[in-house]
């Protein structure tokens, strides 16, 4: 309670929700701590301070209401000491016809047979499975282009040496990537049965671009270009400098 009650009542500048989310977790760290471990503990709490699971996923929307916020934040850390056995007992009760928020359904002969001799059998759903790949594929090659655009439009100075070495290591990174990628959607197809029209669907629902898609269908990399967007950013002589690096850069093979 004075862990909530010092975070509540302090006058810095943050908002209401963020003194409730520093409180709590300040409050529920108090409790938790004689009963956890220091490193599944801190563990915890690095999350919580990113918001982050380890997933990935958010554990708690900062605009969502006080009470929610709150319940999130402690649901986080009581999973950290909630016995095995509660969880196995959770997805034996959600067998009935429940479906997780990844779409995955709970089967209880599989629930059972993990109880029993500790082997959990998992249904692999294809279409969400590239789903995922496509949606870190997009979030990878947005880094791969940052690569150069860091460079790029930079407001400090940069040599002609530095543009075209920043470009080139941004068209590598984008290659990889694309050439994994259709790696993955080509085993996804030969795996999960699922048609190439199908599989376009979900790029594009997970905003995979149409130039790449174009790429990843037909086999054959297109050197990266500069957006306009960045180019109409970008002072004159690194468009050139740019420019005469990516013609240099080669189609090929993915």
């Amino acid at each position: 309670m004075i862990a909530l009650a010092r975070s509540l009542n302090s006058d810095d500048d943050r908002s209401f929700n963020e003194r409730l989310a520093d409180g709590v977790m300040g409050a529920v760290s108090e409790i938790a701590e004689p009963f956890l471990g220091d490193q599944l503990f801190s563990g915890a709490l690095l999350e919580l301070k990113a918001n982050k699971d380890s997933s990935g996923r958010s554990i708690y929307n900062p605009q969502d209401s006080a009470a929610s916020i709150a319940a999130n934040i402690t649901g986080h850390i009581a999973k950290v000491f909630t016995p095995g056995s509660f969880d196995t007992a959770g997805r034996i009760i959600k067998a009935a016809g429940d479906v997780s928020d990844s779409g995955r359904a709970y089967n209880l002969a599989n629930e059972l047979a993990g109880l029993a001799l500790g082997q959990r059998i998992t249904e692999v759903n294809i279409e969400q499975a590239l789903g995922f790949k496509a949606s870190k594929f997009s979030r990878d090659d947005r880094d791969a282009s940052a690569i150069f655009t860091k460079e790029f439009n930079s407001k400090g100075t940069r040599s002609t040496e530095q543009i075209a070495d920043a470009y080139e290591r941004a068209n590598d990174a984008k290659y990889k990537l694309t050439s994994d990628f259709r790696d993955d959607l080509n085993a996804a197809i030969a795996l999960g049965g699922i048609s190439q029209k199908k599989a376009v669907e979900i790029l594009k629902a997970y905003r995979v671009g149409q130039d790449d898609i174009q790429m990843i269908r037909s086999g054959r990399y297109k050197p990266y270009e500069p957006s306009d967007a960045a180019i109409e950013l970008a002072p004159k002589d690194r468009v050139k400098t740019a420019k005469a690096a990516a013609k240099l850069a080669t189609s090929k093979p993915l």
